[in-house]
C-alpha cells in the first residue's frame, strides 16, 4: 500500500437542512443580530434568507430617509482570536499536544471556550441572547463561538474603517460586553474622505541630507565680558555644568561666561549652514520616491485583521516581500451577501368622522440575502445582521464657497499643481458653523475636496440656531442625531449611544420589528440514520412467519 498519502478518507455526502424562522424587535442605530445556523468542518452551504422590517408608529411621515442595512457573514472557525493559527485549531480538533524541534510540548487551546454559572446567567439575560430569542438550561454550560463570531464581524468591520476605534471584547474577556449590542456604523458620507491625521512623508515623501564636511561650525556658545578680573555676573560660571571640569575657570579668568551663566540674558546659538555643501545624488532622490511609493502601498494592506489582536504585522511584512500569504491566515469573516434598502413609509389615516385628520405612519424594507458557502474545512457559523439608520443630518455644515473673499480663494489649476502638500485643513465649522471653536481643527482632507459639495439644510419652520435645542414639534417629523461640538471621534463612523428615538409615538419602545426566514441545504459528511418507526414489533412477526412450521 501505498504510504504518505494526503487523500482524505472519502465518505457518502449527505444534504441535510437548516431551517428557522425569527421574529424579533430592536431599537436604532445598533448592529442588531437577526438569525444564525452553524457549519460543520467539511460543509457547504446554499440557500438565502428573507427579512422583513417593519418600523413602529410614527406620529408624522419622516422627511429624511431612513436605511436598513442588512448583512450575511461567514465566520470560519479559524478566524476565532483564539487561534493564532491553523496547527493550534487542528490540534484542537483532535486534542493532541504541539510538538516542535528545541521547544516543550504544549497544548492547543480548547476547540470551544465555555461559559457556565454567573456568566451564564449573564448570557441568558444579554441583549444578544434576547434579540436572537435564545434559552438555555440553567446549570448547563454553552459554547461562546456564536458571540465570539458576532464580535469578530463587529471588529472587522471596525478595522475597514480606521485603527484608532476600540475593538469589542470576547466572552473570555468581557461577557458582559461580548453579549451588548454594538454601535451601528454610518454610510459612506460627505466626511468619508476625512482623516484625524496622516503621515506628510507619505504624501510629499521624505530625503536625507548629508553636509560634506562632516561638522558644521558653531557660534554662541558663551558670552564674552571685557576682560575684567571681576566680570559682573550674578551667578558663578563654574555651578554652569555644561563645560567640562578645568574648562570654566580658564574661561571665567577671561571674561568668557558658559551659557546661561545669568539669568537676565541667554546666548543665541547658531550653525553656520552658508558656504557649507550638501551632498545628493540621483540615486537618493529615487530612494525617496521608492520609499514613498511603496509606503502608500503598504496602506493597502491595513485592516487584515479581524479579531483586534493587530496580528497581521507578519502578514503584512510577507506581503511587502512579495511573497504570497495563504488565504486562510488572513483570519477575515466572509461577507456572503449585504443589501442596503431604502424604507418606504406608508401614512394610515383615521376611519372615524372625528379624527379622520389623524394619521399614524408605518416604515417597511425587507430584503433577500444569498447564503451560498463554499466546501471549507474548519466549521464555523453564518450570521445575518440588521442596522436601521436615518439619513445622517449635519445642518449646520458652513458653505465654504460664501467665506471666498477674494478670486485667490477659489481653486487654481496652476497653483494647486504645484503645492507639494495637496492636503487641506477642516475646520469645525466645516461640520457644525455654531461649534463653540469654529476655527479648531477637525481633521485633515484631500487638497480642495471640499468643492465636492454635499449638504443637508434645514430651512424655514425647521431652522434651529442654536446646537442641542432639543426636540420641537416643527422638527418632529425629522430623525436627526444632533452632537453638540462634534470632534473626530467614534461618533465620526458609529452611531452616537444612545441613539434617539423621538420621532416615534412611544420613544422607549423599540423602534423596528423583523421576520427572517432562512431555508438553507447543507452538504457534509454528517451521516443521518434511517427514518424511524414506532415499535410496533413488526420484525418479529416477520421472523416468526418465515419460521417452518413444526
Amino acid at each position: 500500500m501505498a504510504r504518505q498519502s494526503t487523500t482524505p478518507v472519502s465518505f457518502n455526502q449527505t444534504t441535510r437542512k437548516d431551517t428557522a424562522v425569527t421574529m424579533t424587535s430592536a431599537r436604532a442605530g445598533i448592529v442588531v443580530p437577526v438569525g444564525y445556523f452553524p457549519l460543520h468542518p467539511g460543509d457547504s452551504a446554499a440557500g438565502s434568507v428573507g427579512i422583513d422590517l417593519q418600523l413602529k408608529e410614527m406620529p408624522k411621515p419622516l422627511l429624511n430617509a431612513v436605511h436598513a442595512n442588512f448583512q450575511a457573514w461567514f465566520v470560519p472557525k479559524s478566524s476565532h482570536p483564539q487561534f493564532p493559527g491553523r496547527d493550534e485549531l487542528m490540534h484542537a480538533m483532535t486534542g493532541e499536544k504541539i510538538k516542535s524541534l528545541g521547544a516543550a510540548d504544549r497544548d492547543p487551546p480548547p476547540f470551544y471556550d465555555v461559559v457556565d454559572g454567573t456568566a451564564l446567567a449573564t448570557v441568558a439575560a444579554s441583549k444578544f441572547f434576547k434579540t436572537l430569542g435564545l434559552h438555555v438550561q440553567v446549570g448547563s454550560e454553552i459554547n461562546t463561538d456564536l458571540i465570539d463570531a458576532f464580535n469578530v464581524i463587529y471588529n472587522f468591520r471596525l478595522a475597514a474603517h480606521s485603527s484608532r476605534l476600540t475593538r469589542r471584547k470576547y466572552a473570555t474577556e468581557d461577557i458582559a460586553a461580548a453579549t451588548s449590542l454594538p454601535p451601528a456604523f454610518w454610510p459612506s458620507s460627505r466626511l468619508s474622505r476625512v482623516v484625524p491625521d496622516y503621515e506628510r512623508a507619505l504624501i510629499v515623501g521624505a530625503l536625507d541630507l548629508d553636509v560634506v564636511a562632516g561638522q558644521l561650525p558653531v557660534s554662541g556658545l558663551a558670552i564674552k565680558g571685557d576682560g575684567s578680573a571681576n566680570p559682573a555676573a550674578p551667578a558663578s560660571p563654574a555651578s554652569n555644568n555644561v563645560w567640562s571640569d578645568g574648562q570654566v575657570p580658564a574661561l571665567a579668568r577671561q571674561g568668557v561666561y558658559p551659557a546661561f551663566a545669568w539669568a537676565d540674558g541667554a546666548p543665541q546659538v547658531f550653525a553656520e549652514l552658508a558656504g557649507q555643501s550638501i551632498g545628493i545624488t540621483l540615486a537618493d532622490i529615487d530612494k525617496a520616491r521608492t520609499t514613498q511609493a511603496f509606503a502608500k502601498l503598504r496602506t493597502a494592506y491595513a485592516g487584515n485583521d479581524s479579531t483586534g489582536f493587530d496580528n497581521d504585522d507578519t502578514i503584512v511584512a510577507l506581503l511587502m516581500q512579495g511573497i504570497s500569504v495563504p488565504p486562510d491566515q488572513f483570519k477575515r469573516p466572509w461577507l456572503l451577501d449585504s443589501a442596503r434598502v431604502p424604507v418606504g413609509f406608508a401614512e394610515r389615516f383615521a376611519t372615524d368622522a372625528a379624527n379622520l385628520d389623524q394619521s399614524v405612519t408605518l416604515g417597511r424594507a425587507s430584503a433577500k440575502l444569498s447564503l451560498n458557502v463554499p466546501h471549507q474545512d474548519v466549521g464555523g457559523v453564518v450570521i445575518f445582521t440588521v442596522e436601521v439608520l436615518p439619513e445622517r443630518v449635519d445642518e449646520r455644515m458652513s458653505d465654504e464657497w460664501l467665506y471666498c473673499s477674494q478670486f485667490d480663494d477659489l481653486p487654481n489649476a496652476l497653483r494647486d499643481v504645484q503645492r507639494v502638500e495637496p492636503v487641506d485643513l477642516v475646520q469645525n465649522r466645516r461640520i457644525d458653523a455654531k461649534h463653540t471653536q469654529p476655527n479648531g481643527l477637525y481633521g485633515y482632507e484631500p487638497m480642495n475636496d471640499k468643492w465636492n459639495r454635499d449638504f443637508t439644510r434645514l430651512g424655514g419652520d425647521f431652522y434651529m440656531a442654536t446646537p442641542g435645542g432639543g426636540w420641537t414639534e416643527n422638527r418632529s417629523n425629522i430623525w436627526q442625531t444632533e452632537i453638540v461640538d462634534p470632534t473626530y471621534s467614534e461618533t465620526h463612523f458609529l452611531a452616537p449611544q444612545p441613539f434617539p428615538h423621538d420621532v416615534f409615538a412611544d420613544q422607549n419602545a423599540d423602534a423596528f420589528e423583523c421576520v427572517a426566514r432562512h431555508v438553507v441545504a447543507i452538504r457534509g459528511n454528517t451521516q443521518i440514520g434511517d427514518v424511524l418507526a414506532e415499535n410496533n414489533d413488526e420484525y418479529e412477526a416477520v421472523r416468526d412467519a418465515g419460521q417452518p412450521e413444526d
